[in-house]
């Protein structure tokens, strides 16, 4: 869309407005920006896109699925469109798997609020959510020939900024829904009848809308990390419990077996 054709519609204009020393704070914005700068082909240019994008010039900076569309006033107004490759499925497949015993919810993810680990997972270079130079391209209509010019460097910084207002972008310009990337289990207690002095008085089929499987008595008492969290366990919570001993993982990613001490711990949060 050309810029008289922005003034011309409906849509408002959407600016990039930078402030303070550094122009992205959040896991997600900063991280967008630092990524970028790892990479020789747009390191030597971005400084003059960052001039650009804090004196206001980046007039509209809209993100859709694979696409950033553009428009920073130089000496003309002129028009920019950034195309990302979405994250494959395969990609985003390895993601959730590498991080699934770690994120409990979509919002965390979004927000950025995970262990230091599953960050390091996430933003790798070669395999995170951030794109690859090979993975991105540049259209700008001004008459600079350069393949990053100061004008698509702004764009670039300000798709920083932009996630950083609204985290939630990152994962669009990538095409991936968040739920996608945090655990799906089928959700069920595999457990056998606790002790008289361990069982719970609660109906925990009715509690998660489930049906219970009893089998023998030797079996283990399993549980899904989905159930704990509706429980009311935090991501913080479940680890302390595994390294108490309360939970012991199994085989079966984001299943794990119940102690005697963690049916102790669990009861009341089922009972409340």
């Amino acid at each position: 869309m050309a810029y008289r054709d922005i003034l011309n519609s409906k849509e408002p204009l959407q600016p990039v407005v930078a402030t303070g020393r550094h122009l992205a704070k959040s896991v997600w914005g900063r991280g967008f920006c630092e990524h970028l700068e790892r990479y020789s082909d747009f390191s030597n240019r971005l400084p003059r896109g960052r001039t650009y994008l804090r004196r206001g010039a980046v007039r509209h900076l809209a993100i859709t699925r694979g696409e950033v569309r553009a428009i920073v006033l130089g000496r003309d107004a002129y028009t920019q469109r950034i195309s990302i490759t979405p994250l494959s499925a395969a990609r985003t497949k390895r993601l959730a798997e590498a991080c699934a015993d770690d994120i409990t919810a979509a919002v965390d993810l979004v927000s950025g609020q995970l262990p230091q680990a599953v960050l390091q997972t996430l933003r790798d270079p070669q395999q995170g959510i951030f794109p690859q130079p090979h993975e991105i391209d540049l259209e700008c209509s001004c008459p600079d020939w350069a393949y990053v010019c100061k004008h698509l460097a702004a764009v670039l910084y300000g798709i920083g900024v932009r996630v950083d207002e609204q985290p939630e972008l990152l994962f669009v310009l990538r095409g991936v829904d968040p739920e996608a990337i945090v655990t799906a289990m089928p959700g069920i207690f595999t457990a056998r009848q606790p002790p008289p002095e361990r069982r719970l008085d609660v109906d925990l089929g009715a509690l998660f809308d489930i049906e219970l499987v009893t089998p023998d008595d030797d079996e283990p008492i399993l549980v899904a990390r989905t159930h704990l969290v509706e429980a009311g366990l935090s991501a913080g919570q479940i680890q302390t419990w595994l390294r108490r001993g309360d939970l012991v993982r199994t085989d079966e990613r984001g299943v794990y077996e119940l102690a005697p001490s963690g049916w102790e711990r669990l009861e009341p949060l089922l009972g409340a």
